[in-house]
């Protein structure tokens, strides 16, 4: 059912809900002299009318923060803006990740040293982390002899993925870390 209300310009504070439901949304909405605003039915947009009901603008839920209503322009900016943080925020947990490894080369490059390494494993339509447990058995210049001994699910350390059979391989040590 829509009602008509008549708004004089500046910021208000829409509330919009479902009859009967608990569910409800709050928005900042500037209102301008002599046009009308009407959500769209999963209110993430407003279509702006002028008084001879021709729509003149649309504008679109601010993906920032979640309660105000900008151009389409101002919209993709802001979620551009967050592509690139989280973008960058994952490159300086990959670059951090690195030196991290990059430091515990040395213990992983000592014979004997307990190391891990962490890998998806595929159940049903899901996927899992499996971590295989090895010792290091010889080094070259890049490589390590590796006698992986065991491996179990990440969240169920006591079961190991099916098939596991005890392997010994050559593998670059930046595949692998400490155990802990």
């Amino acid at each position: 059912m829509d009602r008509e209300v008549t708004a004089k310009p500046g910021l208000h504070e829409v509330t919009v809900g479902i009859q009967d439901c608990a569910h409800r949304n709050v928005f900042n909405l500037t209102v301008s002299a002599g046009l009308i605003y009407r959500f769209s039915a999963d209110l993430r947009a407003l279509d702006v009318f002028n008084n001879s009901g021709r729509r003149v603008d649309r504008l679109f839920l601010n993906p920032n923060d979640r309660r105000t209503f900008v151009s389409l322009e101002e919209s993709q900016r802001a979620r551009d803006e967050q592509l690139i943080q989280r973008q960058e925020q994952q490159a300086a947990a990959r670059a951090a990740e690195k030196q991290r490894k990059i430091a515990n080369l040395p213990y992983i490059r000592k014979v004997g040293a307990q190391i891990c390494r962490e890998w998806p494993y595929s159940i049903g339509h899901g996927q899992i982390s499996v971590i295989e447990v090895g010792y290091v058995e010889g080094v070259t210049n890049d490589k390590v002899q590796i006698r992986i001994s065991r491996a179990y699910l990440k969240v169920a350390p006591n079961s190991s993925p099916g098939g596991f059979q005890p392997s010994i391989i050559w593998d670059d040590p930046m595949n692998w870390d400490l155990c802990q």
